[in-house]
């Protein structure tokens, strides 16, 4: 689940966590409502980036989690 970005901008009254609970008929608490905001966070720092990713840097893919290794001259990432 990924949380509306609005409700996680105290400045931004369109829309809150309170409303979006009320919506979806589940606790403020709720660890799947966490995990959402988490989740919401990470994609909100993951949009800021800009730059290509680097050999070393850790990346995550379909294919799993790990450590880039090596960019091929073709585009392919190992």
């Amino acid at each position: 689940m990924l949380i509306p970005l609005a409700a996680l901008d105290p400045k931004d009254m369109s829309f809150s966590v309170n409303k979006f609970c009320e919506m979806l008929g589940i606790n403020r608490k709720a660890k799947y409502l966490i995990s959402a905001i988490a989740n919401r966070e990470k994609y909100n720092d993951f949009l800021k980036l800009d730059d290509e990713i680097k050999v070393g840097e850790f990346v995550t893919c379909r294919g799993g989690d790990g450590e880039l290794l090596e960019r091929g001259a073709d585009g392919s990432l190992t």
